[in-house]
Protein backbone atom coordinates (compact mmCIF):
# COMPACT_ATOMS: atom_id res chain seq x y z
CA UNK A 1 0.00 0.00 0.00
CA UNK A 2 1.19 3.46 -1.49
CA UNK A 3 2.65 5.31 1.71
CA UNK A 4 0.60 9.31 1.95
CA UNK A 5 2.59 11.66 2.82
CA UNK A 6 1.07 13.96 6.11
CA UNK A 7 0.73 16.97 3.02
CA UNK A 8 -0.88 14.60 0.90
CA UNK A 9 -3.41 14.29 3.63
CA UNK A 10 -3.86 17.98 4.35
CA UNK A 11 -4.07 18.87 0.32
CA UNK A 12 -6.17 16.00 -0.03
CA UNK A 13 -8.42 17.46 3.24
CA UNK A 14 -8.45 21.22 2.13
CA UNK A 15 -10.10 19.80 -1.56
CA UNK A 16 -12.82 17.88 0.24
CA UNK A 17 -13.57 20.54 2.88
CA UNK A 18 -13.53 22.97 0.15
CA UNK A 19 -15.72 21.28 -2.51
CA UNK A 20 -18.21 20.97 0.66
CA UNK A 21 -18.23 24.43 1.34
CA UNK A 22 -19.13 25.14 -2.17
CA UNK A 23 -22.26 22.95 -2.42
CA UNK A 24 -23.32 24.29 1.25
CA UNK A 25 -22.71 27.81 0.40
CA UNK A 26 -24.31 27.58 -2.79
CA UNK A 27 -27.45 25.80 -1.20
CA UNK A 28 -27.80 28.81 1.65
CA UNK A 29 -27.65 30.98 -1.38
CA UNK A 30 -30.50 29.38 -3.55
CA UNK A 31 -32.25 28.68 -0.42
CA UNK A 32 -32.53 32.53 0.86
CA UNK A 33 -33.73 33.43 -2.77
CA UNK A 34 -36.55 30.66 -3.29
CA UNK A 35 -37.63 31.95 0.36
CA UNK A 36 -38.05 34.99 -0.46
CA UNK A 37 -40.09 34.03 -3.67
CA UNK A 38 -41.87 32.37 -1.63
CA UNK A 39 -42.55 34.64 1.53
CA UNK A 40 -43.49 37.51 -1.43
CA UNK A 41 -45.81 35.12 -2.89
CA UNK A 42 -47.62 33.90 0.46
CA UNK A 43 -47.98 37.67 1.32
CA UNK A 44 -49.23 38.78 -1.59
CA UNK A 45 -52.47 35.95 -1.14
CA UNK A 46 -52.39 36.27 2.74
CA UNK A 47 -51.48 39.70 4.15
CA UNK A 48 -54.23 41.88 3.51
CA UNK A 49 -56.85 39.49 5.37
CA UNK A 50 -53.80 38.84 7.79
CA UNK A 51 -53.33 42.68 8.94
CA UNK A 52 -57.30 43.18 9.08
CA UNK A 53 -57.30 39.92 11.97
CA UNK A 54 -55.02 41.27 13.63
CA UNK A 55 -57.06 45.15 13.79
CA UNK A 56 -59.80 43.23 14.39
CA UNK A 57 -58.83 41.65 17.22
CA UNK A 58 -57.19 45.01 18.53
CA UNK A 59 -61.08 46.67 18.36
CA UNK A 60 -62.17 43.65 19.79
CA UNK A 61 -60.03 44.30 22.89
CA UNK A 62 -61.15 47.52 23.79
CA UNK A 63 -64.34 46.26 24.41
CA UNK A 64 -62.50 44.11 27.72
CA UNK A 65 -65.88 42.23 27.92
CA UNK A 66 -66.44 40.00 31.09
CA UNK A 67 -68.50 37.47 29.57
CA UNK A 68 -66.74 38.04 25.89
CA UNK A 69 -67.97 34.87 23.44
CA UNK A 70 -65.15 33.18 22.52
CA UNK A 71 -62.79 33.97 19.88
CA UNK A 72 -61.73 31.56 17.51
CA UNK A 73 -57.62 30.77 17.14
CA UNK A 74 -55.37 30.62 14.00
CA UNK A 75 -56.02 27.17 12.51
CA UNK A 76 -53.30 28.46 9.86
CA UNK A 77 -49.34 29.10 10.71
CA UNK A 78 -49.01 32.33 11.33
CA UNK A 79 -46.10 34.03 10.23
CA UNK A 80 -45.54 37.45 11.31
CA UNK A 81 -45.10 40.35 8.05
CA UNK A 82 -41.39 41.29 9.16
CA UNK A 83 -40.38 38.14 8.76
CA UNK A 84 -41.50 38.35 5.62
CA UNK A 85 -39.01 41.57 5.07
CA UNK A 86 -35.99 39.66 7.24
CA UNK A 87 -36.06 36.98 4.97
CA UNK A 88 -35.82 39.15 1.67
CA UNK A 89 -33.63 41.87 3.38
CA UNK A 90 -31.05 38.52 4.29
CA UNK A 91 -31.48 37.95 0.15
CA UNK A 92 -30.23 41.63 -0.97
CA UNK A 93 -27.63 42.29 1.74
CA UNK A 94 -25.53 39.11 0.62
CA UNK A 95 -22.34 41.54 -0.16
CA UNK A 96 -22.66 42.70 3.47
CA UNK A 97 -22.72 39.19 5.33
CA UNK A 98 -20.04 37.74 2.91
CA UNK A 99 -17.68 41.26 4.73
CA UNK A 100 -18.81 39.97 7.80
CA UNK A 101 -18.12 36.32 7.82
CA UNK A 102 -14.49 37.85 5.65
CA UNK A 103 -15.50 36.11 2.29
CA UNK A 104 -14.84 39.03 0.70
CA UNK A 105 -12.07 40.79 2.56
CA UNK A 106 -10.22 36.93 1.31
CA UNK A 107 -11.84 37.55 -2.51
CA UNK A 108 -9.91 41.09 -2.39
CA UNK A 109 -7.05 39.48 -1.31
CA UNK A 110 -6.70 37.31 -3.27
CA UNK A 111 -8.04 39.54 -6.27
CA UNK A 112 -5.27 42.30 -5.46
CA UNK A 113 -2.26 39.47 -5.53
CA UNK A 114 -2.99 38.16 -8.28
CA UNK A 115 -4.62 40.58 -10.85
CA UNK A 116 -2.32 41.33 -13.51
CA UNK A 117 -1.64 44.80 -12.61
CA UNK A 118 -0.23 43.72 -9.47
CA UNK A 119 2.28 41.47 -11.14
CA UNK A 120 0.05 38.62 -11.73
CA UNK A 121 1.14 36.70 -14.66
CA UNK A 122 -1.71 33.88 -15.18
CA UNK A 123 -4.74 34.88 -15.93
CA UNK A 124 -6.24 31.83 -15.65
CA UNK A 125 -6.01 32.19 -11.79
CA UNK A 126 -8.06 35.86 -11.74
CA UNK A 127 -10.71 34.04 -13.79
CA UNK A 128 -11.11 31.76 -11.29
CA UNK A 129 -10.92 33.45 -8.42
CA UNK A 130 -13.57 36.00 -9.29
CA UNK A 131 -15.85 33.25 -10.77
CA UNK A 132 -15.87 31.46 -7.69
CA UNK A 133 -16.76 34.84 -5.82
CA UNK A 134 -19.60 35.43 -8.33
CA UNK A 135 -20.72 31.48 -8.32
CA UNK A 136 -20.74 31.90 -3.99
CA UNK A 137 -18.04 28.97 -4.06
CA UNK A 138 -16.21 30.06 -0.92
CA UNK A 139 -14.75 26.90 -0.62
CA UNK A 140 -12.63 27.26 -4.01
CA UNK A 141 -11.58 30.43 -3.26
CA UNK A 142 -9.79 28.77 0.07
CA UNK A 143 -8.42 26.23 -1.86
CA UNK A 144 -7.26 28.50 -4.60
CA UNK A 145 -5.64 30.57 -1.90
CA UNK A 146 -3.71 27.28 -0.35
CA UNK A 147 -2.84 26.27 -3.60
CA UNK A 148 -1.29 29.62 -4.79
CA UNK A 149 0.49 29.31 -1.34
CA UNK A 150 1.05 25.70 -1.48
CA UNK A 151 3.07 27.27 -4.72
CA UNK A 152 5.00 30.02 -3.33
CA UNK A 153 6.42 27.97 -0.46
CA UNK A 154 7.09 24.64 -2.17
CA UNK A 155 10.98 25.47 -1.43
CA UNK A 156 10.47 25.64 1.88
CA UNK A 157 11.16 23.20 5.04
CA UNK A 158 7.95 20.35 5.28
CA UNK A 159 7.20 21.86 8.98
CA UNK A 160 6.35 25.48 7.39
CA UNK A 161 4.49 23.97 4.13
CA UNK A 162 2.33 21.71 6.95
CA UNK A 163 1.97 24.62 8.72
CA UNK A 164 0.45 26.91 5.55
CA UNK A 165 -1.67 23.84 4.54
CA UNK A 166 -2.85 23.61 8.44
CA UNK A 167 -4.07 27.26 8.02
CA UNK A 168 -5.72 27.02 5.65
CA UNK A 169 -7.79 23.59 6.35
CA UNK A 170 -8.59 25.55 9.43
CA UNK A 171 -10.07 28.50 7.91
CA UNK A 172 -12.05 26.13 5.60
CA UNK A 173 -13.31 23.73 8.28
CA UNK A 174 -14.32 26.98 10.16
CA UNK A 175 -15.91 28.37 7.36
CA UNK A 176 -17.66 25.03 6.39
CA UNK A 177 -18.71 24.86 10.36
CA UNK A 178 -20.76 28.39 10.02
CA UNK A 179 -22.05 27.66 7.18
CA UNK A 180 -23.43 23.98 7.76
CA UNK A 181 -24.79 25.68 11.30
CA UNK A 182 -26.81 28.57 8.59
CA UNK A 183 -28.55 26.09 6.93
CA UNK A 184 -30.11 24.27 9.74
CA UNK A 185 -31.39 27.54 11.02
CA UNK A 186 -32.46 28.27 7.72
CA UNK A 187 -34.64 24.83 7.62
CA UNK A 188 -35.67 25.22 10.90
CA UNK A 189 -37.32 28.17 10.41
CA UNK A 190 -41.32 28.47 10.18
CA UNK A 191 -41.29 29.96 6.92
CA UNK A 192 -39.20 27.36 5.87
CA UNK A 193 -41.36 24.72 7.20
CA UNK A 194 -44.49 26.42 5.81
CA UNK A 195 -42.69 26.52 2.23
CA UNK A 196 -42.02 22.61 2.98
CA UNK A 197 -45.70 21.93 3.53
CA UNK A 198 -47.07 23.92 0.77
CA UNK A 199 -44.30 22.15 -1.33
CA UNK A 200 -45.45 18.76 -0.41
CA UNK A 201 -49.45 19.61 -0.75
CA UNK A 202 -48.77 20.51 -4.26
CA UNK A 203 -47.21 16.97 -4.85
CA UNK A 204 -50.13 15.34 -3.65
CA UNK A 205 -52.30 17.82 -5.43
CA UNK A 206 -53.63 19.97 -3.05
CA UNK A 207 -53.34 23.75 -2.44
CA UNK A 208 -52.57 24.49 0.97
CA UNK A 209 -51.91 28.33 0.61
CA UNK A 210 -55.86 28.48 -0.73
CA UNK A 211 -56.83 26.35 2.27
CA UNK A 212 -54.95 29.25 4.63
CA UNK A 213 -56.69 31.93 2.78
CA UNK A 214 -60.63 29.54 3.02
CA UNK A 215 -59.65 29.68 6.41
CA UNK A 216 -58.35 33.24 7.21
CA UNK A 217 -61.87 34.48 4.76
CA UNK A 218 -63.48 32.08 8.12
CA UNK A 219 -61.83 34.11 10.68
CA UNK A 220 -62.85 37.20 9.23
CA UNK A 221 -66.21 36.54 9.55
CA UNK A 222 -66.43 35.41 12.58
CA UNK A 223 -64.37 38.10 14.58
CA UNK A 224 -66.19 40.44 12.24
CA UNK A 225 -69.39 38.87 14.28
CA UNK A 226 -68.23 39.18 17.38
CA UNK A 227 -67.25 42.73 16.71
CA UNK A 228 -70.87 42.90 15.79
CA UNK A 229 -72.13 41.58 19.11
CA UNK A 230 -70.11 43.71 20.84
CA UNK A 231 -71.30 46.97 19.35
CA UNK A 232 -74.65 45.72 19.93
CA UNK A 233 -74.37 44.60 23.23
CA UNK A 234 -72.70 48.27 23.80
CA UNK A 235 -75.54 50.52 22.12
CA UNK A 236 -78.69 48.34 24.21
CA UNK A 237 -76.74 48.97 27.39
CA UNK A 238 -76.07 52.48 26.64
CA UNK A 239 -79.48 53.15 25.88
CA UNK A 240 -80.46 51.73 29.90
CA UNK A 241 -77.40 53.08 31.60
CA UNK A 242 -76.20 56.40 29.80
CA UNK A 243 -73.11 54.97 29.64
CA UNK A 244 -71.35 53.10 27.38
CA UNK A 245 -70.27 49.08 28.26
CA UNK A 246 -66.52 49.75 27.29
CA UNK A 247 -65.87 52.93 29.50
CA UNK A 248 -67.12 50.98 32.79
CA UNK A 249 -64.41 49.26 34.55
Amino acid sequence: MKDISPEARIRAAIEQSANRLDIISREIVETQHDLADFMEYYYGKTEFAFRLIKRLDQVIQKYKPSDKPSVMNHSYPVIEPETRQGIISQQKHQKEEHEQTGIKQLYLMLARKYHPDSGGDDDEVIKSINRAYKQHHFGSLWKIASEQEWTSISQLGAAQRTRALNYYLAQIKDNLKSAEAKLRRIHASDAYQLKLRVFKARLAGEDLVADIVAAMEAELAEKQRVLEYFKLREQLRTEETGFPVSSQA
